[in-house]
């Protein structure tokens, strides 16, 4: 009799190993079911969160492409103003090609405060004597070359003798900071 009952303890032992670690199973089962559907639930909020991403990137591209445009178009312009030397070789040149007597020009850099886009510019100031013709067409060609001119001071006068004009100007060009 002693015999079965070791047994039958021996039995319930193993029944009892077998219902914990089933139990243990489920436990970890249920463990990671839920696991699994937070994940899942989490992968759908992320690709929601995407899909409105998105769209508000599409959306954003959609509002903003006229400006990019205008920028695309300036940006070659302000690339070539990135320095006070490089701006003032600009006008300089100019005044070389269109072959305009110039009886003076003076540059200078200028600090502008409070004007975050273009913290510094050059200051131009030149004075030509010229026929009328070629003055204005170089002060066209000023304006076609370096678009982001300013006139701050223009005086045009008649010179001593025939066509010719004095022309005065300031001229203000941004420095713009690399881009």
């Amino acid at each position: 009799m002693r015999e079965q009952q070791v047994a039958c303890a021996l039995l319930l032992v193993v029944i009892g190993v077998f219902f914990y670690g089933a139990q243990t199973f489920q436990q970890r089962s249920a463990t990671q079911r839920s696991e699994a559907d937070s994940a899942r639930d989490a992968a759908i909020a992320a690709q929601e969160a995407f899909v409105n991403s998105k769209r508000a990137l599409d959306q954003l591209t959609a509002t903003t492409a006229g400006l990019r445009d205008y920028l695309e178009l300036w940006e070659p312009h302000l690339r070539a103003t990135q320095s006070a030397q490089a701006t003032e070789q600009r006008v300089v040149d100019l005044v070389k090609q269109s072959d305009i007597f110039t009886e003076s020009q003076r540059f200078e850099v200028l600090e502008r405060k409070g004007d975050s886009v273009f913290p510094t510019s050059l200051r131009a100031h030149i004075i030509i004597k010229d026929e009328y013709v070629k003055a204005m067409n170089w002060l066209g060609l000023l304006e076609e070359s370096v678009p982001t001119c300013r006139l701050s001071s223009c005086v045009l006068r008649r010179a001593e003798s025939g066509n010719d004009v004095h022309l005065s100007l300031i001229v203000d060009l941004p420095i713009a900071p690399s881009i």
